[in-house]
């Protein structure tokens, strides 16, 4: 299990490093930013969206009552304002990208294993 003694890094530092030029380790991966600086420039806004059926979007959150983010809830609207069929769901779990250790995360995998089963 995570050290929850150790803060956390966030979103935001780790992106401002990528964009200052400075290269990330994640999961013993080192990433260029010149890789992933094109991936971090893009913005859901400005996609084209319209040959989407369907998105589900699961937010990986770190209690039972937790709600999803502000920022996917806005996307979520957007995504309705468009006519795209799409549902966003909270799932309780540990955020295993963070960790060295091997981490699952069983609801999110029962989660999308129920979601895949619905499309075949």
């Amino acid at each position: 299990m995570m050290n929850r003694a150790i803060p956390q890094e966030k979103t935001s530092e780790l992106k401002s490093r990528l964009l200052s030029g400075q290269a990330l380790e994640v999961a013993g991966y080192a990433l260029h930013p010149d890789l992933v600086r094109p991936v971090v420039t893009l913005k859901a806004d400005s996609l084209n969206l319209q040959n989407i059926k369907e998105i589900l979007i699961f937010e990986l959150v770190a209690g039972s009552e937790r709600e999803p983010s502000l920022v996917n809830q806005q996307f979520l609207n957007k995504l309705h304002a468009f006519g795209i069929k799409a549902s966003l769901t909270a799932v309780e779990g540990d955020n295993f990208w963070g960790s060295q250790e091997t981490l699952t995360t069983p609801n999110l995998i029962e989660l999308t294993i129920d979601k895949a089963k619905q499309w075949l």
